[in-house]
């Protein structure tokens, strides 16, 4: 029998008009959460200032993804840039409200 893995980490880039979607998918870790940072930093780089970020696929995050959600959020704002979350998952609003973090990610 065959044991079918699924990935732990996606990330999807959707340009649509003046902004750009970034869907994350599966584990938002220590491991990927630096892949993320990247693919932000990377569109802020191409000129994009809008970016929003679809998280319903995330079936977990833990405080590393956390981190690296709050710093791309900061980086852009003090550009005069926007990241915003644009779909939420039940994992991110775990870990925001045991953190007490809820005010502090925006979103829908």
């Amino acid at each position: 029998m065959e044991v079918l893995q699924l990935p732990r980490f996606g990330l999807d880039i959707v340009p649509d008009g003046a902004q750009v979607t970034v869907r994350v998918s599966g584990e938002l870790d220590v491991a990927s959460a630096p892949r993320l940072r990247e693919a932000v930093e990377d569109l802020r780089a191409s000129g994009w200032r809008v970016i929003a970020l679809d998280v319903g696929g995330m079936t977990f995050v833990d405080s590393s993804g956390l981190a690296v959600l709050l710093e791309v959020r900061r980086a852009a704002a003090a550009d005069g840039g926007e990241v915003a979350i644009a779909v939420s998952c039940p994992a991110l609003e775990r870990l925001l409200t045991v953190s007490k973090l809820e005010r502090a990610v925006p979103r829908p």
